[in-house]
C-alpha cells in the first residue's frame, strides 16, 4: 500500500499563501457528524499540527479568522474547512484549529423576515450574504419560499429552510456546501475493498471472547441411605438436649 501523503493548503484573502505537506504534516484528526434533519446542523471540526519555520516577516498565527483550509491526501481533496484559532505547541510546531462552513455561519445573525413565494436562491444569497462558498441544484434553487423566520444566528435560519423544503448539504468539487433534495438511492453503492484503506484503521473482533460452562453429573442409585439426626416423634416438650456421635454424621472434609 502507498504511503498516505497528506497536504494542508492555507490561503487568505490577500493571496497569503501557506502550503505543508509530507513530513511538515505531524497529524490531522478531524471530527465529523451526521445529525437528524430535524436537529441542529452539525458543525465539523478538525485539528491539524504542522512543522512551520518562521521566516520573511511571515507568521501563520496573523492569518485572520475563517481563513480557507484544503486538506488533500495525495491528489485527492478530503475536506475544506475554515481557520478558527492557531495554538503554538513548541519552537516550530502549531495545531490549526479549523471548523466547517456552518461553524462560520453559527457566529452571524441573520434578519430574518417574512417569504411568499421567494425563491430558495435569493432566500440563500441574502442569508449566507457571501459568508462561505456555496451550490445549489437547480431544481433546489427554483424553490419557492413561504413562511418567516426569526432573527437568528444563520446557522439556525438555514436550518429552518433546509428542514421545512426537505434539503440536504453535500459537497461539492471544491469541497463548499452544495443543497440538494433528500432522495431515497435507487440501489446501495457497493464500497470496493481498495477504497477502504484510505485512512484510519479497522478492526475485526474475534468470534467469540468468552465461553462460560456449567456441568453437572447425576448418577441413579437403588438404595437412599438416611440418617437421622433428631427424632421428635414422642413430641417430648422442648428443652435443652446435648447430642454426642461417634462419628460425624456427614463428611466434615466437604464444608466450606
Amino acid at each position: 500500500m502507498a504511503a498516505i501523503i497528506n497536504r494542508i493548503i492555507l490561503r487568505s484573502l490577500q493571496e497569503q499563501t501557506f502550503d505543508f505537506t509530507g513530513n511538515s504534516v505531524i497529524s490531522v484528526e478531524p471530527t465529523e457528524s451526521v445529525d437528524l434533519i430535524s436537529g441542529k446542523l452539525p458543525i465539523d471540526v478538525a485539528e491539524i499540527t504542522v512543522e512551520y519555520e518562521q521566516g520573511n516577516g511571515e507568521d501563520i498565527r496573523s492569518l485572520p479568522y475563517a481563513t480557507p483550509v484544503w486538506h488533500y491526501i495525495g491528489a485527492n481533496l478530503q475536506r475544506k474547512l475554515y481557520l478558527k484559532s492557531v495554538d503554538r505547541l513548541k519552537r516550530n510546531r502549531y495545531r490549526l484549529n479549523c471548523i466547517s462552513a456552518v461553524g462560520i455561519l453559527d457566529k452571524q445573525y441573520h434578519k430574518g423576515g417574512v417569504y411568499n413565494g421567494t425563491l430558495f436562491s435569493a432566500l440563500i444569497d441574502d442569508l449566507i450574504d457571501d459568508a462561505v462558498p456555496y451550490t445549489c441544484e437547480a431544481e433546489v434553487g427554483s424553490t419557492k419560499i413561504f413562511g418567516w423566520l426569526p432573527y437568528a444566528t444563520k446557522r439556525d435560519n438555514l436550518h429552518q429552510i433546509l428542514f421545512a423544503e426537505n434539503i440536504s448539504i453535500l459537497k461539492n468539487a471544491s469541497g463548499d456546501m452544495h443543497f440538494v433534495f433528500n432522495r431515497l438511492p435507487v440501489s446501495v453503492p457497493e464500497i470496493q475493498e481498495s477504497r477502504i484503506f484510505i485512512d484510519g484503521e479497522i478492526s475485526y473482533p474475534a468470534v467469540a471472547s468468552k465461553v462460560n460452562l456449567t456441568e453437572h453429573s447425576y448418577q441413579k442409585v437403588d438404595t437412599v441411605e438416611r440418617v437421622t439426626l433428631i427424632d421428635n416423634a414422642d413430641k417430648v416438650p422442648a428443652s435443652s438436649k446435648l447430642f454426642v456421635f461417634d462419628t460425624a454424621p456427614i463428611d466434615v472434609d466437604t464444608l466450606v
